[in-house]
């Protein structure tokens, strides 16, 4: 009975071992370029040629749907926004100057990522897709004063009067990169895009745009 219970312990544990490490946790963190995407409502490039430096943090949990297939979500903190807003002096007559706009959100979107293994899988290829919800936190416009010394003030986003503004945000995401196995687990380095599905001001075409490099660490548990 005694070495009954003792392989039953075993096998329980085998098994427990071989579920979780189906599991992968993470942290990253990435530096991109920044913009809205204004369409016809300001001359120029569409509002890519306005772009501020970003950043974001996020945590990462994903989950083995095969050998090279894994499903997960990266929830984080992040920064968008655009070096000139337009439309913000609409409601500002006695203001005039460009504002540069500092947008901050909590993010969680859901990703499917595919892995092709290399080198005697040392080395892997990533490439991922998805989307998901952001909301607007809070933020601040960096406003440079046209008249009289150069000026620059910083002004607070008050959701209160600037009732325009969405604070909910959805988009779709996408990345490509190497997962270099390392340790314990798996250093990521990656290029990511961001592409908002809708604006950010109600009243102006303003759909939020990111991409650039992210460095992160997973572990298999």
């Amino acid at each position: 009975m005694k070495t009954q219970n003792v392989v039953l312990i075993l096998i329980t544990f085998c098994f427990c071992i071989n579920a979780s490490a189906q599991f992968s946790f993470g942290l990253k963190g990435s530096y991109h370029n920044a913009w809205q995407e204004y369409g016809d409502d300001f001359a120029g490039n569409g509002g890519s040629d306005l772009k501020i430096k970003g950043f974001s943090t996020s945590l990462m949990a994903y989950f083995a749907l095969g050998k090279n297939v894994e499903i997960g979500v990266e929830p984080g903190y992040i920064r968008r926004g655009a070096a000139c807003e337009p439309g913000f002096f609409i409601n500002n007559p006695y203001l005039n100057g460009d504002a540069t706009l500092f947008a901050n959100y909590l993010t969680a979107p859901v990703y499917l990522k595919g892995k092709l293994p290399l080198l005697k899988n040392r080395i892997e290829l990533l490439g991922k897709c998805g989307g998901g919800p952001s909301y607007l936190i809070d933020g601040y416009r960096e406003v440079n004063l046209s008249w009289g010394p150069a000026v620059t003030q910083v002004i607070d986003i008050d959701f209160r009067e600037e009732t325009d503004l969405r604070r909910w945000d959805a988009g779709l995401n996408a990345g490509i990169g190497v997962g270099i196995h390392l340790g314990p687990g798996t250093l990521l380095m990656e290029y990511e895009y961001y592409h908002s599905l809708k604006d950010m001001n109600e009243l102006l075409t303003s759909r939020n745009r990111n991409r650039g490099f992210a460095l992160g660490y997973l572990v298999r548990i």
